[in-house]
């Protein structure tokens, strides 16, 4: 018994030297790193480019830029026109997207000075591009929105028609109006109103 108790003890110290001889072995793995080099975050702009085009003027294919250009310095759509009852004027606009990201535009006016004749003077927005027409009356708060993506244009068409319905008392009287194109992000633009494609 002595023997086997030896030869007992004789396994159970190999085997406890081969569980050693395993724990202590080295494991080789494979990685790598990768770096990945400084990341800019660039923000786009938004910008608009906006021109008139008066169709009744020369051949009605000029256009010039609102407030930058030296034949047509003006801020406003319609110059001061010497106007009687029934007059109307008519000019193109062209909204372009010259910033980085996707846009929307869309047309609104405010009252400035009207001399009582608010009801007299009726405004027609059409926005050409799909040939839509977004207003027809008196003074208007907005029109639906035009989507523009980056290097596109939109043209819509303002003609306003002065009411024959006007007697003396309209006489040097003043209608001014500030037409205004807001333009918003595409996002944002759906979130306030209804956006249009083009």
């Amino acid at each position: 018994m002595n023997k086997l108790k030896k030869a007992l003890f004789s396994c159970a110290l190999l085997f406890l030297f081969s569980i050693a001889m395993l724990a202590g072995t080295t494991y080789a793995w494979f990685n790598e790193n990768v770096v990945i080099e400084e990341t800019q975050i660039i923000m786009g702009h938004l910008d608009v480019k906006v021109e008139l085009n008066d169709p009744d003027e020369g051949d009605g294919e000029q256009w010039y830029t609102l407030g930058n250009d030296e034949q047509y310095n003006t801020t406003g759509i319609f110059e001061t026109v010497r106007n009687e009852p029934g007059s109307t004027a008519t000019r193109r606009v062209k909204v372009s997207n010259v910033g980085t990201i996707p846009l929307a535009f869309r047309v609104n006016t405010n009252i400035l000075e009207t001399s009582g004749m608010k009801n007299y003077v009726d405004f027609i927005v059409t926005y050409d591009d799909i040939n839509y027409q977004v207003h027809n009356g008196p003074i208007f708060d907005t029109t639906p929105f035009l989507a523009l993506q980056p290097g596109e244009s939109a043209t819509f068409t303002v003609t306003y028609v002065i009411s024959t319905e006007l007697g003396n008392w309209a006489e040097n009287a003043n209608y001014n109006v500030k037409v205004v194109i807001q333009a918003e992000q595409l996002a944002r633009a759906a979130q306030l109103g209804t956006v249009y494609d083009i």
